[in-house]
């Protein structure tokens, strides 16, 4: 489960920097909005 949240957590960041919406990350990713939200909060912490 770490591994692939963390391959997520890189997608996310990817399509962020090629901006992507919430909307389109989350259908290219396959989050829910939680899932979504909670790997943003985990990128803002640790930048």
């Amino acid at each position: 489960m770490i591994i692939k949240l963390n391959d997520n957590i890189e997608i996310v960041k990817q399509l962020l920097d090629k901006g992507y919406s919430d909307v389109q990350i989350c259908g290219e990713v396959g989050l829910d909005w939680e899932e979504f939200w909670n790997i943003i909060e985990y990128i803002n912490d640790i930048e």
